[in-house]
């Protein structure tokens, strides 16, 4: 079985891999394993907000997604409202999330690690059509949280 996370772009253009809509199911397990703090609508659309030091920092993240984007033939909407980032991806041939958009997502998150920027909840109710499952919820690791959901899910959980 090929590791999907590690296939590069040519690869994914080759096998029409663009085009493979992963079911429901599958959308879940590979958003709750990779990307726990990105919010996704109706299994249509990722994404996640991201606040950087200054101005100049989410400039320089904007010009990053948008060139990543360039090299990956696959474009994210972003905007930007002065050190904050929002970026939203999905595939519109298919209406919906491809693992394109998930591969740009993971990218997006780990150039944001590493530069120090810092990924916050979405406001509103983007997120409000997705919910945890009870397994999902018994798998989370308290004493070792990865990203912000997950901490604030333990935390949730120590007040009760």
């Amino acid at each position: 079985m090929r590791n999907w996370i590690n296939i590069i772009e040519g690869e994914f253009r080759k096998d029409g891999l663009e085009e493979f809509k992963p079911a429901s199911d599958a959308l879940d397990d590979l958003k709750s394993k990779y990307l726990p703090d990105w919010e996704m609508l109706d299994h249509r659309d990722l994404q996640a907000k991201y606040v950087a030091k200054d101005h100049r920092h989410a400039e320089e993240f904007v010009q990053w997604i948008n060139r990543l984007s360039e090299d990956m033939d696959h474009f994210a909407e972003v905007t930007q409202d002065v050190a904050e980032v929002t970026v939203k991806t999905t595939t519109f041939d298919v209406k919906g999330l491809t693992i394109l958009d998930f591969q740009l997502a993971m990218r997006v998150d780990n150039y944001a690690e590493l530069n120090a920027i810092e990924q916050v909840r979405m406001q509103g109710n983007f997120g409000m059509h997705e919910a945890w499952s009870k397994k999902y919820k018994r798998s989370i690791d308290c004493a070792n949280p990865k990203g912000f959901s997950q901490r604030a899910h333990c935390q949730s959980r120590k007040k009760k």
